[in-house]
């Protein structure tokens, strides 16, 4: 799954612009991602991923509501005060196949929200590793030699001086 398809907050993304100023690549910042999966204990992709299921899960509440409220309306202009079991037959297998292409959007949504979890933690680990395998190294600590050089001249000059 490419980056972009994971949908993160747009501040993990870094643009590069032409001469021109228009974007011509996009790519995620490893060490922006790993600061934002740490942010408050780790708890920023578990908030991302509810706000994400949430937002999906009421769409398709919303959806499903509305062809409710559309399938009460055409029943009642057709039934017209007819006591009529094999329109209300079909009426409740109406709602029946709502429900069941509601439920099973909800678990396409679900399924889908857990590979894009899956690939976030992944790509997690791999930034970590990239910003492991690229730290600068670290800069050489004189102090020992230092003061051994210093110490060495005292000595030095005490011995010239007696």
């Amino acid at each position: 799954m490419h980056t972009l398809e994971l949908d993160l907050p747009k501040h993990l993304y870094t643009e590069t612009t032409d001469s021109d100023g228009n974007v011509i690549d996009i790519t995620y910042a490893a060490d922006k991602l790993v600061s934002w999966a740490e942010y408050g204990g780790g708890k920023a992709i578990d908030n991302w991923y509810q706000e994400r299921i949430d937002s999906e899960i009421a769409a398709i509440d919303a959806w499903e509501d509305k062809r409710y409220m559309t399938l009460e309306e055409q029943w009642l202009e057709q039934e017209n005060g007819s006591d009529d079991n094999a329109a209300e037959s079909n009426y409740e297998t109406a709602c029946q196949a709502i429900a069941d292409a509601a439920n099973s959007k909800r678990e396409t949504v679900l399924t889908r929200m857990q590979q894009r979890r899956e690939a976030i933690d992944k790509l997690i680990v791999q930034s970590r590793e990239y910003i492991a395998a690229h730290q600068p190294a670290e800069p050489a600590d004189y102090t020992f030699g230092f003061l051994l050089a210093v110490g060495a001249i005292i000595t030095l000059a005490y011995l010239l001086v007696h």
